[in-house]
């Protein structure tokens, strides 16, 4: 399986530089690249209605690695978008 863009080159230290608490969320959803997930729930959902611009499987995960990190209700996935240098693209409230 191919690392996925959004954590290449990513790494954590200890130094205190670039410090953010999603930390532990970004590990949960690197987990979920790693095992697969949005590929599989994109394969599950393959004969369903699509819409253009957004992997149902990535739109997915973010909401779990949402639900893992406390959110509850879809509006918190904003907090994994307003840190797009750790977590990439993330799909608007709206399309979640």
């Amino acid at each position: 399986m191919k690392s996925t863009q959004w954590s290449a080159g990513m790494y954590a230290t200890v130094s205190g530089r670039g410090t953010t608490s999603r930390t532990g969320t970004a590990g949960a959803r690197m987990l979920m690249d790693k095992v697969g997930m949005p590929a599989a729930v994109t394969a599950a959902l393959a004969d369903t209605t699509a819409y253009p611009g957004h992997d149902r499987g990535r739109v997915f995960t973010d909401v779990a690695v949402t639900i893992a990190d406390g959110g509850t209700r879809l509006g918190d996935t904003t907090m994994l978008a307003d840190q797009t240098e750790l977590f990439g693209p993330v799909a608007s409230t709206a399309t979640t």
